[in-house]
């Protein structure tokens, strides 16, 4: 079986990009050994026609609510390190948008079956900034890899 570890690329057969392990599967494993309810919110469960029509807020909501004995968080799971720019760009008007005092907004990259990496959204910002140079895919998109260690990995 393939996991996100083992990246997908154009040329891995439909069976194999199905078979795929999932940052949000392993974040749900996480939450369900932890205890934590999960909600999940946004678009990532069903295929929506003309996606890339809609407004880029929309498209982009937090993946999960989670509720814990010590509060609630909105999460956007992410299966790699690779960060695009266009999002980093956002991210002052998703911290915005979505979180709150009460309930903040984190990113947990979730790329192994180990504990996620947890940051908040103002974290990442400078995460970002500190990675490095920019790097581009062969669609022209920019990103750079965060280069996050266990030092960002979430307490038990």
């Amino acid at each position: 079986m393939l996991t996100v570890q083992n990246m997908m690329k154009g040329s891995n057969t439909y069976a194999e990009r199905f078979s795929v392990t999932t940052g949000e599967t392993l974040f749900e494993e996480w939450c369900g050994e932890k205890g934590y309810q999960y909600i999940r919110l946004g678009f990532d469960t069903v295929a929506i026609p003309n996606f890339y029509q809609l407004n880029p807020f929309v498209r982009n909501l937090p993946d999960y609510l989670v509720v814990t004995d010590n509060g609630s968080r909105l999460v956007q799971v992410k299966g790699t390190f690779n960060f695009k720019e266009q999002e980093y760009r956002m991210l002052p008007e998703f911290i915005s948008l979505y979180s709150s005092p009460d309930v903040p907004l984190y990113y947990a990259f979730c790329i192994t079956d180990k504990y996620p990496l947890l940051l908040s959204a103002e974290e990442l910002i400078g995460v970002y900034e500190s990675s490095g140079s920019d790097r581009q895919w062969s669609d022209g998109k920019v990103y750079r890899n965060l280069n996050l260690t266990a030092e960002w990995r979430v307490e038990e």
